[in-house]
């Protein structure tokens, strides 16, 4: 599984993902190096979380030759067309969550796809915080104390508490945490990237 959370800041948006990929076959096994968080153009953030393979492939994989392909300079809505498109492509019917944000006429767009369900890609319009995956702890937290005038540095520290205090409670939450700060004026940088 995993934890995918996206924070409003002063600044714009600060992306999320812990690094645990847990084995299927014995959730008492797992990895804490994997890639969940990734950056296209140094202006959009794409996330994952729930199963980590496809046809025995790697998601982390996957993504980094989606985004390797050589395309026409996206907005975040055609990029997550484009991911859904890929990924389908390789027939797939899993419960996996595939999330795109990035900036778009000096705005945070949110969209997200399940390949499981419906395959539709919907938008979080209005939000100032995504959360998915093993999301139960984070957002118990964030609902109570969660505020958008967060400093850079001080939405990294609070993540950085979502994170830990999930880990507490959830096996399948671990690992180093990337960190994307993606904003409408200046793109997107990595804050922490392991």
């Amino acid at each position: 599984m995993s934890l995918i959370v996206l924070i409003k800041t002063r600044e714009g948006y600060v992306l999320s993902g812990d690094s645990r990929l847990s084995f299927s076959y014995d959730r008492s096994r797992h990895t804490d190096s994997t890639y969940k968080v990734f950056c296209y153009d140094n202006r959009i953030g794409i996330a994952y979380h729930h199963f980590a393979d496809i046809n025995g492939k790697q998601l982390d994989v996957i993504l980094d030759e989606f985004l390797k392909a050589e395309r026409k300079l996206l907005s975040p809505f055609d990029l997550v067309c484009d991911l859904r498109e890929y990924i389908c492509k390789l027939k797939c019917n899993q419960n996996t969550f595939f999330y795109v944000f990035g900036s778009q006429e000096d705005e945070c767009k949110k969209f997200f796809f399940n390949l499981a369900k419906d395959n539709e890609i919907y938008e979080y319009k209005n939000s100032r915080y995504v959360t998915g995956g093993q999301d139960d702890v984070a957002l118990d937290i964030i609902t109570k104390t969660y505020n958008d005038d967060l400093s850079i540095v001080d939405a990294i520290i609070y993540i950085d508490k979502i994170f830990e205090e999930t880990e507490k409670v959830e096996d399948r939450v671990g690992g180093e945490i990337d960190l994307l700060h993606i904003s409408p004026k200046s793109g997107a940088r990595w804050l922490r990237r392991k």
